[in-house]
């Protein structure tokens, strides 16, 4: 009995598991089954991997009280493991030879503490064959308990060793979206409200960094919509200040905060900027201090933005991503800018609001995507209203028409033209596209949705 009890304990000693390895690209496939750590230390295991996109990872946690999806930011992901898929051989060999080991050690001991008599062939035989049986038995339980183990062994697939640091502080930028880019529709409307249509705001993905271009009603309802991360991005842009491009702006600066920002939102954009921001902080001062000194404990001053007022050129140069503003022209405003965003694998143009400017046709100029403003030229006339009777020269002189558009892409010839803050009814939108065709773009054309991917 003493014999058995110490073979079981011997097969029981844990061998050495495997370090981790670099993974492959595409190892973090739906269906998998993965032990992810978050950064709070909060385990979930067993874990599926629903969706993987460049913001993060929208998970299954399989479990009675879990949530049915989690989304899981990359910047909250601390690792992510996988069970081994075959026994490792090492643990079965070291199984087997402590199981040897200790089993022989245990049948020698048994035999030296025998109780047989002189005499009792039976109890003789027992004593004769003590060593070799429990030495087969510890290395049958060994090697046994050493595969069951082995194949209980872990894999770190994320972070690798060859991921690198973003430019930002705490990000780890995942190896196998490092280089991807998306540009996300997160608002496609304009100053009319349509739930279907949320105020201007796109979002360039670039690796687990997110650029946001504007900030119009609903701009963080949009963003958690579309699985990013909801406690801040890397950088705020505006293309103007317009009330429609600039609504959600306290949006971003105080519920990323609430969620968890503890470090000064960036943001760019025109002249008169950091009065606007000085001004909201000043409005939302009470809820500040409530939600810093009272029961919340907010990070003190975790509301705070840098604000850069910029001038035409390189705004934003860091970790592959350059950011240039080059100006439009928006009827009366001073300021008003477009952006390029140029990243490793991709060139994207937004025009921001403006009428048709050679400074968009020389920017996007053989870029992967122009997002571009547009409203439908044949359709635009006086209307019987207060101040309708200078919408054509106001629309002119503002914005972009269909046929304006059409020679500056033609000329241009990105790859995609992507059409969002259309002035107009939608039923008029085919024939904003026929309009731009005529005018000879040929082109990729899609009309902009909400919260679409490309």
């Amino acid at each position: 009995m003493r014999a058995a009890l110490v073979i079981v304990l011997a097969g029981m000693v844990r061998p050495a598991a495997n370090q981790a390895q670099d993974a492959p690209p595409g190892q973090l496939a739906p269906g998998m089954q993965f032990r992810i750590t978050t950064t709070d230390s909060m385990v979930l295991f067993p874990a599926s991997v629903e969706r993987e996109t460049s913001a993060g990872l929208e998970v299954r946690a399989h479990c009675r009280r879990c949530p049915a999806t989690l989304s899981l930011p990359w910047q909250n992901i601390a690792r992510i493991d996988v069970p081994k898929r075959h026994p490792s051989w090492r643990s079965a060999l070291a199984g087997a030879v402590t199981g040897l080991v200790v089993g022989t050690l245990a049948g020698g001991i048994s035999a030296a503490h025998s109780t047989c008599k002189p005499g009792e062939d039976l109890c003789g035989v027992a004593d004769a064959i003590a060593i070799p049986l429990a030495g087969g038995m510890g290395l049958v339980a060994g090697t046994g308990v050493g595969v069951l183990i082995g194949s209980r062994t872990w894999k770190q697939v994320w972070p690798t060793r060859s991921a690198h640091a973003d430019s930002s502080p705490g990000i780890v930028v995942p190896p196998t979206m490092a280089d991807s880019t998306t540009l996300i529709l997160l608002g496609t409307g304009m100053p009319r409200p349509n739930p279907d249509a949320s105020g201007p705001a796109t979002a360039v993905v670039v690796g687990s960094r997110v650029f946001l271009f504007d900030a119009g009603p609903g701009v963080m309802r949009r963003v958690a919509a579309a699985h990013l991360p909801i406690n801040g991005p890397t950088a705020l842009f505006f293309t103007h200040l317009h009330s429609d491009h600039t609504l959600g702006y306290p949006d971003v600066i105080f519920t990323t905060w609430v969620m968890g920002r503890k470090t000064p939102l960036e943001a760019y954009g025109p002249h008169g900027l950091q009065a606007m921001t000085t001004h909201i902080l000043a409005a939302w001062s009470e809820d500040e201090d409530i939600r810093t000194n009272g029961l919340e404990h907010e990070a003190p001053n975790g509301y705070a933005v840098h604000v850069h007022e910029i001038s035409p050129g390189v705004v934003y140069d860091s970790g592959g991503v350059r950011i240039t503003a080059f100006p439009v022209l928006h009827g009366s405003w001073k300021e008003a800018y477009g952006y390029r965003i140029d990243t490793p694998t991709r060139s994207i143009v937004l025009s921001g609001d403006t009428r048709y400017a050679e400074s968009v046709e020389a920017a996007a100029r053989g870029v992967d995507v122009l997002v571009h403003e547009v409203y439908a030229g044949a359709h635009v006339a006086p209307e019987n209203r207060a101040g309708g009777g200078t919408w054509p020269t106001y629309m002119h002189e503002f914005h972009t028409s269909d046929a304006e558009l059409g020679k500056l892409a033609a000329a241009a010839k990105p790859k995609m033209l992507v059409l969002i803050h259309i002035v107009g009814n939608p039923a008029w939108n085919d024939e904003i596209v026929k309009t731009i065709r005529a005018a000879g773009y040929e082109g990729t054309i899609v009309i902009g949705k909400d919260l679409e991917r490309f």
